[in-house]
């Protein structure tokens, strides 16, 4: 089995920007933006923007 890892880079509430890798089973750019945003609402940063510029696939 195949594990896709995402590069992401989000600006946080107070401004800083948080870097962390999104890992799927499937090579899907909108998979890993959907568990980004859900990783985000874990820690209190439901309002960060996650798009293709900020989640890019980086290797298998």
């Amino acid at each position: 089995m195949d594990f896709h890892v995402f590069d992401t880079y989000v600006k946080a509430k107070d401004g800083r920007t948080m870097h962390f890798d999104v890992v799927t089973d499937k090579k899907e750019t909108e998979k890993a933006i959907a568990y980004a945003k859900e990783w985000l609402k874990t820690i209190g940063e439901e309002n960060s923007t996650v798009t293709t510029n900020e989640c890019r696939f980086c290797h298998t």
